[in-house]
């Protein structure tokens, strides 16, 4: 009787302080205490309606319950006295208030298992936090002295959050709501304690996960430009074809009238340094709208005083221009002038401008590009002859899909088809425009390859699987919003190409050569962005004779060059993409590049046409999930290197003075390609492999007598029956130990993954390289000169790939039959990505090579010409080869059609011939490791990155 009362009332008490707490009660005056007590009295009386009792026990608890509530009231407002309180009553309430606190009825069903209370310790390593708790059913406790905040697992949980000051207390009853303590802190710090729902981190998806999903979602669907002041003033200076008096389009008006900045200005605060031709641009078109309509005379001073103000930047060949700038701006002041607007802009300033607008039209007349000016139709001095322009005229009404260009024409000439397509354009913004439109198609692709660029793409590829098979099915429709956009058309059969789809490069051929480009282009794809994509594109060569991708490369590389010489790229963040895009074509790392876009990514991302502008989506929430991914990738890295460390000490490799024992540099190559943390036997597939190999090519190399390498070969071809063998050495004993016990070790790895031994085709693997290696070193001791052919053969092999890519092949979470994962498909791309390693070797080892007594394929070449070939011819001649095998192995890694090995696995191949080009870019980087990439190992495994 007395257990059940004691839960009655602190049940009770407990839902109106959370009430209150969550409804905010206590601040609205005319709730007063007693009307909350008297609510008490009436859900107590409740309660005890079917209880017998003396009027007397009964008064005592509602006096109790007010009491308690009381004390509530208080704690809420200054947070001690209730920790007190609940000390008061458990020594009133004895001898077993816990019992009577955490003993549920017998009737109450709980969802699981409660845990138990004190062995229920929750850690914040294993603890994420999501949306806040409701209803209590589990509950768990810690009492702490650490400072950190604990959350508790609670889809249906109760608790007390607790500072390092706070009692952490979780209570169980049959029907107890959630409340929260929160310290009283000070206003500067504006710190505050929320509720969060916590889920364990290896259990199934989350709402924060789900959220950041339909992030992800709508940013390859639904993403937005940001609105553009400048266009939306030329769309509101539109009048109305029944009155000029009134505005065609007056919710822009209104956005106007509502978005001018604190300086006086219309463009997005902070301002960056390099846009101010941009943010005057705006302002002046603002203005002369608010003008036009004689609205917002305040508005105006205040727009006149930032043109005042910043007017210098208008002349300043630093600033960057929006395209056209030279054009509308001028115009845009002769038109204010005209209408009586006193503009405070110098006499110095607007004689410069007339002069460079006189330059560009007489450019322009004597280059035949004056139709390319439609794109800027608002610049233009006179009336538009609109038989002249309608023949520019898109098939959603636009000219350009310029919103202040078809605005322009819908001034003079009152056009349904421009009527039309301002009027879905702002049905699609509501009451403003952005600088281009559409642009979904475009913006999609930008979606998918950052996606990409990041990482991310993997966990949502059947998501980008569908947008760019709807895309492609445009592609095919040759639709105007692909075809006629530079930049999307670029980046359309870029991604297209790279995920398998069928696309022919003959749809860039307008763009192979440079005169025709920049007189056949619009205004706004003149520009260093689509010039790049152009030249970006020009790289998936898949064919031998791409002839237009390979005449787009040749002068898209050349015009970047020459820009960066030049010192023509103003803007930093775009001088950086471009110097990136030149010094890595197929020899960077996943991860390298992923940091590096990371980096990138954390800049605003600010494009400039007419004006500047960006996507709409808020991707910091993006970035911040990925920043903490690869941190937390870098976590585990460090762990997994100090296992191989250790590893390497047990093989006992230090006691083999000649060999290379690369951790450093072989565990960064793979971890930058191997990423995931799930890939973890693949990295120590791979890692253990390139070590052990590095370290046999040295004993063939360098210590090794004949009779060792002789011994050890034996050992490995007599694999399973060495007990008759035995080792001749200590050091043919290190070595072949730590063979045995890496195959075993990986062999029941594998067993795990595809519930069969790997063991005979790994043995295999490592009998065919030591027997290239065996036949290079009776080359080299008995100076024999193999034919090229013959050098190939062995030497593709003692690169050792087969065991780095082969035997990792089968880590990577792909479980196929024996026949597949030994077969023909993937001995190919192993043999093109072995032919072009050992082509990138030659080339950058044979100088070193040459000076040891050993051949390779530079100097084979050379020697059997007769000499009659030089060293540069052979080099060049090396080259060639190396773009047809790589072109072959990336056909072969696209296509879908006739494999029968998943994406990601043809992937890997072309990972790791990526790989090969990063190592031996600019010399043997595997003998001399470059100070490029001793830097890009320690940022990958040590440095972590941060979101500021």
């Amino acid at each position: 009787m007395l257990a059940n009362l004691r839960r009655i009332i602190l049940s009770t008490t407990i839902y109106f302080i959370w009430r209150a707490r969550n409804k905010k009660v206590f601040a609205n005056e005319t709730i007063s205490i007693e009307d909350i007590i008297s609510r008490i009295k009436a859900v107590i009386n409740a309660k005890f309606s079917n209880i017998k009792m003396s009027s007397t026990i009964y008064n005592v608890v509602l006096n109790i319950s007010g009491l308690l509530f009381l004390a509530a009231v208080f704690f809420i407002c200054w947070a001690w006295p209730l920790v007190v309180f609940f000390i008061a009553v458990s020594s009133l309430l004895r001898p077993s208030i816990y019992t009577a606190l955490f003993s549920a009825p017998q009737s109450t069903q709980l969802s699981s298992p409660p845990l138990n209370l004190h062995n229920s310790l929750l850690r914040p390593s294993k603890m994420r936090c999501s949306s806040p708790p409701i209803v209590c059913e589990n509950y768990s406790r810690r009492l702490d002295n650490s400072p950190t905040i604990y959350w508790f697992n609670s889809e249906k949980s109760l608790s007390f959050l607790a500072t390092k000051e706070i009692l952490l207390m979780s209570l169980l009853t049959r029907n107890i709501f959630t409340f929260a303590c929160e310290r009283k802190t000070s206003s500067s710090l504006k710190t505050s304690y929320k509720f969060a729902r916590c889920e364990r981190i290896d259990t199934g998806s989350s709402d924060e996960g789900e959220k950041s999903k339909g992030r992800r979602i709508e940013l390859l669907e639904k993403a937005k430009l940001s609105i553009s002041a400048y266009d939306t003033a030329w769309v509101a200076m539109v009048p109305c074809k029944e009155s000029k008096e009134k505005p065609l389009f007056p919710k822009c008006l209104e956005w106007i009238m509502e978005n001018q900045e604190a300086d006086g200005s219309w463009s997005p605060y902070p301002h960056h340094p390099l846009l101010f031709k941009d943010y005057l641009s705006s302002t002046l078109a603002c203005v002369i709208t608010l003008h036009k309509w004689n609205l917002g005379r305040p508005l105006i001073k205040k727009g006149l005083k930032f043109i005042k103000a910043n007017c210098w930047a208008a002349i300043e060949e630093r600033q960057l221009p929006p395209i056209g700038f030279d054009f509308t701006f001028p115009h845009m002041i002769e038109c204010a002038v005209a209408n009586g607007l006193d503009l405070p802009v110098h006499h110095e300033v607007f004689d410069v401008l007339l002069q460079k607008r006189a330059i560009e039209i007489k450019r322009c007349e004597l280059e035949g590009t004056k139709a390319h000016l439609i794109y800027i139709l608002e610049g233009h001095e006179n009336k538009y002859n609109w038989e002249e322009i309608s023949k520019y005229q898109r098939n959603n009404g636009s000219f350009c899909n310029s919103p202040s260009a078809t605005a322009a024409a819908l001034f003079y000439n009152h056009d349904e088809r421009c009527y039309g397509y301002l009027t879905s354009l702002l049905h699609d913004y509501d009451n403003a425009v952005p600088t281009v439109y559409p642009l979904k198609i475009y913006n999609q692709l930008c979606g998918v390859e950052n996606l990409q660029k990041l990482g991310m793409d993997d966990r949502h590829k059947a998501h980008i699987d569908n947008v760019l098979d709807n895309i492609y099915g445009l592609w095919k429709q040759k639709d105007e919003e692909i075809y006629l956009d530079v930049r999307c058309c670029a980046l359309g059969f870029r991604l297209l190409r790279l995920n398998g789809y069928d696309v022919s490069s003959d749809v860039l051929a307008q763009f192979s050569e440079e005169e025709h480009f920049f007189n056949s282009v619009s205004l706004q794809f003149k520009s260093i962005d689509t010039i790049l994509e152009l030249f970006k594109a020009s790289k998936l060569m898949i064919c031998e004779n791409e002839h237009i991708l390979e005449k787009i490369e040749a002068w898209t590389g050349s015009f970047l060059k020459q820009q960066l010489l030049s010192c023509a790229i103003k803007d930093f963040k775009l001088r950086e993409e471009v110097d990136h895009a030149l010094r890595y074509h197929f020899d960077n790392l996943d991860f390298v590049e992923m940091r590096w876009e990371i980096q990138q990514h954390k800049a605003n991302n600010v494009q400039l046409l007419k004006t500047s502008y960006s996507l709409n989506n808020d991707n910091r929430d993006l970035l911040a999930q990925k920043i903490q991914e690869y941190n937390m990738c870098q976590a585990v890295y460090q762990k997994e290197y100090k296992d191989l460390e250790r590893w390497i000490k047990i093989c006992k490799f230090d006691e083999l003075k000649f060999a290379r024992v690369k951790l450093h540099f072989s565990y960064f190559l793979n971890t930058a390609t191997l990423i995931g943390p799930e890939l973890a036997d693949a990295r120590l597939s791979f890692t253990k492999n390139c070590i052990l190999a590095t370290v046999i090519d040295d004993f063939f190399d360098i210590a090794g007598s004949k009779e060792e390498l002789e011994n050890l070969v034996q050992l490995i071809e007599s694999w399973g029956e060495t007990s008759s063998i035995g080792c001749i050495s200590e050091q043919v004993m290190i070595i072949f130990s730590a063979l045995v016990d890496m195959i075993k070790e990986l062999d029941c790895i594998a067993f795990k993954h595809h519930g069969r031994s790997i063991e005979h085709h790994m043995v295999k693997i490592w009998q065919e390289l030591v027997k290239s290696m065996m036949k290079e070193a009776e080359w080299t001791r008995e100076n024999i000169k193999p034919s090229l052919n013959e050098y190939m053969e062995h030497g593709c092999i003692s690169l050792a790939l087969g065991p780095l890519c082969h035997i990792t092949t089968y880590f990577l979470g792909i479980t196929l039959p024996e026949e597949i994962m030994a077969g023909q498909q993937i001995c190919n791309l192993l043999k093109h990505v072995n032919l072009v390693g050992r082509l990138l070797n030659d080339m950058m080892s044979f100088k070193r090579e040459r000076e040891q007594g050993k051949y390779n394929s530079v100097s084979l070449r050379i020697l059997h010409s007769e000499e009659s070939m030089t060293e540069e011819e052979a080099i060049e001649a090396i080259k060639k080869e190396i773009e047809i095998y790589r072109k072959q192995l990336l056909r072969m890694v696209v296509q879908k059609e006739n494999s029968l090995l998943p994406k990601s696995l043809r992937d890997y191949f072309w990972k790791t011939s990526k790989m090969m080009h990063y190592v031996y870019k600019d010399n043997d980087g595997y003998s001399n490791i470059k100070n490029e990439m001793e830097n890009d190992a320690k940022k990958l495994l040590w440095e972590p990155i941060s979101l500021s």
